[in-house]
């Protein structure tokens, strides 16, 4: 199974959310969301992003590959508080 970088950084999720608006990508949140300036996104398309810029954009995990929740690495990696 795929891991989520470690090393991403709040800039790395700044940039999955730029990315995610300019291209309108929809994604599926069960439970939390990424509160990032009053808008709302699902945890997984911000962490598949986030950790694509974190490699320097080489190879884009695909959403169902990783675990998400509010104890696993794809939560954790959202370093904005």
């Amino acid at each position: 199974m795929p891991n989520i970088r470690d090393s991403i950084t709040k800039d790395n999720v700044l940039q999955a959310v730029e990315k995610i608006e300019s291209e309108k990508l929809q994604g599926q949140s069960q439970k939390y969301e990424v509160v990032i300036k009053g808008k709302h996104y699902p945890p997984p398309l911000v962490c598949q992003y986030a950790d694509y810029f974190a490699k320097g954009e080489q190879g884009l995990l695909e959403t169902n590959t990783f675990p998400v929740g509010k104890n696993t690495r794809c939560f954790k990696a959202v370093p904005l508080q």
